[in-house]
């Protein structure tokens, strides 16, 4: 029987097609890929660090700006991720934790437990390196067509 809740990403000849699959109008999704800057479209909050050697520095957060922006990315993630545990068989790699649906930093941590040197490591300004160029390619990758994958 065939899953009911999978989308094939790679069928999509079309920005109409993907906005099909994302559960969003096309004229929204144009108007948001069409747009010279994005930015636009999100509200930028500024988050304290929690580390008290780190004060007056901020993490940057961006937030959709409209509900139906939000209601779009909630629509991508949950289809998008749903294709991408179909087609990719290292997703999720067994030692991803965080973003991961019912893994937790606990049972990341549990077989560290009693270890007699743990490092500790963060990659600084990671998000910030992800850039368009970088995820059409993964999205290339994933079998998806040109056109959509921009």
């Amino acid at each position: 029987m065939a899953d009911t809740w999978f989308i094939d990403f790679r069928t999509p000849q079309d920005s109409n097609e993907l906005a099909g699959h994302l559960g969003v109008d096309s004229a929204f999704l144009s108007q948001i890929t069409e747009s010279p800057s994005r930015a636009e479209f999100y509200r930028l909050h500024r988050i304290p660090k929690k580390n008290p050697s780190r004060k007056g520095e901020f993490r940057i957060v961006f937030e959709p700006g409209t509900e139906q922006l939000a209601i779009a990315h909630k629509n991508l993630l949950r289809r998008f991720e749903r294709f991408v545990e179909e087609v990719e068989p290292r997703y999720p790699h067994p030692c991803a934790f965080g973003y991961i649906k019912k893994r937790s930093t606990k049972q990341n941590a549990e077989p560290h437990c009693g270890a007699q040197h743990i490092l500790h490591a963060d990659i600084e300004n990671f998000f910030p390196t992800i850039d368009l160029a970088w995820l059409t390619r993964l999205f290339l990758a994933l079998g998806l067509k040109s056109n959509t994958a921009n």
